[in-house]
């Protein structure tokens, strides 16, 4: 896939982190669709760029870029974390 990979945070004030290939509406709705969101229960929530390449405290991972987190994963899109 020749496709970058990106990031999004999605959610209301806690916010899903989904990694993938295509459009935040893309990467959105699949999102909505893997939690079993209906449009109704998603009035609060918003879809904003996340860095990938911004070093941040990961609870099990530690000190990370969100690259390297997602690394070993062969299969996108994936919800790599959360963030409040």
């Amino acid at each position: 896939m020749t496709e970058q990979l990106r990031a999004v945070a999605i959610g209301p004030d806690r916010v899903d982190i989904v990694v993938g290939h295509g459009t935040n509406e893309e990467l959105a709705a699949w999102y909505y669709a893997e939690v079993s969101l209906h449009e109704d229960e998603r009035t609060d929530y918003s879809v904003s760029e996340f860095p990938l390449d911004k070093k941040l405290e990961w609870e099990d991972a530690g000190e990370k870029t969100l690259r390297e987190l997602v690394s070993d994963c062969t299969e996108f899109p994936v919800i790599a974390g959360w963030e409040d």
